[in-house]
């Protein structure tokens, strides 16, 4: 059997799961199948990004 795995990582943060253990997962799968595709998504706030670059690169006013 063929077996993709699809993880949303931001919901798995956002649940307090950090540090996932994507080996452990990958060898969980493989006992079933063939894990033929592991792929994880997080999101991007863009505009967040903007402004922590922008605060980081902006010069000092005392």
């Amino acid at each position: 059997m063929k077996i993709g795995v699809f993880i949303d990582a931001e919901n798995i943060r956002r649940s307090g799961g950090y540090g996932i253990r994507y080996d452990v997962l990958r060898d969980y799968v493989s006992q079933y199948g063939d894990a033929i595709r592991l792929n994880s998504y997080m999101s991007v706030d863009e505009a967040g990004c903007g402004r922590i670059m922008n605060t980081r690169t902006a010069p000092m006013v005392s």
